[in-house]
């Protein structure tokens, strides 16, 4: 689709995820929803306030969608005591999941192999990923008897040149360089040729803005 309007003109099922932006607030309105084919299905699994919740409500009591799956609303329970209320209960064409979908044994295990699969993938190739805190970067496999250096260190001019300038000192080749930087620190990736680790820790380590590094060999 060429934009947000072919595509609830034409599809089947739309399927919601997207973060809560003023941008996004109520982007799914009663014009929008209008747009929709009759038969077709809502699924909201990003934020409540994403979907207007009385045009939808409207939308499906007077037949202009075929149904909807909420699994996200602007007013949730705060727990499983907490009273949930919704103009959405009781209709018979929408499935609701006040905020559990994540909650389902298929889902945690679902999250439990994610979580596992991301720590590998950052404990054997140095990939970040998804991370919320750290520059977030996705890496390819390391070549052939490479040797991969990982390096966080301050988001400040001058680490890089310092970096290369302690690698040429120790005759070490740069075969691929990846950097991300987000606020203050910044993450640093160097696939070189087999050298001596413990040279490279040490001159790398004299850095004053180095915070923390690793190495991957074989």
């Amino acid at each position: 689709a060429r934009d947000l309007e072919e595509l609830l003109s034409t599809a089947d099922v739309v399927s919601l995820h997207v973060p809560a932006t003023p941008a996004t607030r109520n982007m799914i309105d009663a014009g929008r929803l209008a747009m929709m084919k009759p038969e077709a299905l809502l699924i909201n699994n990003s934020r409540g306030n994403v979907v207007e919740i009385d045009s939808l409500v409207s939308a499906l009591k007077n037949g202009r969608l075929g149904g909807a799956a909420i699994d996200v609303f602007p007013e949730e329970p705060r727990s499983g005591d907490s009273a949930f209320e919704t103009p959405l209960a009781g209709l018979e064409n929408v499935l609701l999941t006040p905020h559990i979908g994540g909650n389902t044994l298929e889902a945690q295990a679902s999250i439990a192999d994610e979580v596992g699969e991301k720590m590998v993938r950052f404990a054997c190739e140095g990939s970040t990923g998804t991370a919320v805190n750290l520059p977030t970067v996705d890496l390819p496999s390391r070549g052939s008897g490479q040797h991969r250096i990982l390096h966080f260190h301050r988001n400040v001019p001058g680490v890089l040149g310092s970096m290369h300038s302690a690698l040429a000192g120790l005759g070490v080749n740069i075969n691929a360089e990846y950097l991300r930087s987000q606020d203050d620190l910044s993450y640093v990736i160097l696939d070189v040729d087999p050298a001596d680790e413990g040279a490279i820790r040490s001159e790398l380590e004299k850095i004053p803005e180095t915070i923390r590094m690793r190495i991957i060999v074989d």
